[in-house]
């Protein structure tokens, strides 16, 4: 008897041992971010999916012929940036996403507008195949985590989150709306 009590504990301090090591969504969020603040691509690369990486890659290429030098001014111009990094409050994700409310029943205005008002058979299906692939990136966003950033001053990120091989991985990141001043006094 007094085994499977012993058994049942070392289960239950491992299981919250597991559970404790595992990061959440928003801290493999603000991990993600301290690596690029500090110009550590690779490092970022760890906290996202392939194609998200893929795109840092990109950033990489792009310091050019004296990385060193770039990886120094970009660092600098981010420092600046740094200090405006943070997430959202409750009344700020309320914001983001009545604005994502409205710009999607606009964007659905849109499209039936757009298709017809539509002069031949082709522009209809160039239409649907744009929608076909919007489907497609929609999907692979599903039931994804969302967390919101403020990156600075100005500009809202949404980062979409999903376990992938047991750890939080950023699928994708997409500017959200600018927010109020009301929202940001005394910032």
């Amino acid at each position: 008897m007094k085994s499977k009590n012993l058994l049942f504990v070392l289960l239950a301090v491992l299981t919250v041992a597991l559970v404790c090591a595992c990061d959440s969504p928003e801290t493999t969020v603000e991990k993600f971010y301290d690596a690029l603040y500090d110009g550590k691509f690779d490092a970022a690369k760890k906290y996202c999916s392939d194609d998200a990486a893929a795109a840092l890659d990109r950033i990489s290429e792009s310091l050019g012929d004296d990385p060193a030098e770039a990886l120094a001014l970009y660092r600098k111009k981010v420092a600046f940036e740094k200090k405006y990094f943070r997430f959202l409050s409750g009344a700020e994700i309320a914001y983001q996403e009545k604005e994502d409310e409205k710009a999607r029943l606009e964007d659905l205005k849109q499209k039936k507008d757009l298709y017809e008002n539509a002069v031949s058979e082709q522009a209809r299906k160039d239409i649907q195949e744009a929608e076909e692939r919007e489907a497609v990136e929609k999907a692979e966003i599903e039931n994804a985590e969302l967390i919101y950033t403020r990156w600075s001053r100005d500009i809202v990120y949404k980062h979409y989150l999903k376990r992938i091989r047991g750890r939080w991985k950023i699928v994708k990141i997409a500017y959200g709306h600018a927010l109020p001043e009301k929202l940001t006094k005394g910032e």
